[in-house]
């Protein structure tokens, strides 16, 4: 098999059940209390990734007001309009 082909199943198969568990799930939960729920496991397994690795979060208030702009228009928004 072609190198390019398994990635693109490997995708598939990582991103496919996502979309088919929000179609489920909004029937139960509203979209913004679902991206909200999936917003902050992955910010937990990030940060625990981060103290895991030495790391540290930013202290400085440009840094987050970055990190809160990105958030909210590449993650937030499309989330939320994809569960709606």
């Amino acid at each position: 098999m072609d190198a390019k082909l398994a990635h693109l199943l490997v995708l598939t198969l990582c991103w496919g059940p996502s979309f088919l568990f929000i179609r489920v799930i909004v029937h139960e939960v509203p979209p913004v209390t679902m991206v909200a729920g999936r917003m902050l496991g992955a910010a937990a397994l990030l940060y625990a990734l981060l103290r895991l690795r030495g790391g540290r979060l930013p202290r400085d208030r440009k840094t987050w007001l970055h990190f809160t702009f990105l958030a909210v228009v590449g993650v937030v928004i499309p989330f939320v309009m994809v569960g709606w």
